[in-house]
């Protein structure tokens, strides 16, 4: 049987990781996504939902910049578009 000092120490260190112990998979994904661009993770994100094809990921703007204007035009051929369907 354990005694009192020895069970303490057990549950003290129980909740401790050990320098030894691979790194948790949530650790990995935070620094996977961290590493990714903005279009990368709109992609991911659209890509996750049950059901999701490529055209979804598609780009559904197209953004430019010229002399200080900034003109967004709706992608003629996106399949998911702005505003209503009539």
């Amino acid at each position: 049987m354990e005694s009192a000092n020895e069970q303490r120490e057990g549950a003290r260190s129980a909740g401790t990781p050990r320098s030894e112990d691979p790194p948790t998979v949530a650790t990995d994904a935070a620094t996977v996504v961290d590493e990714m661009t903005d279009d990368e993770k709109r992609r991911d994100q659209l890509l996750r939902a049950a059901g999701s094809t490529e055209q979804d990921a598609a780009p559904r703007i197209d953004v430019t910049k010229r002399d200080g204007v900034t003109r967004i035009d709706i992608v003629p051929d996106a399949v998911v578009r702005p505003g209503s369907p009539d």
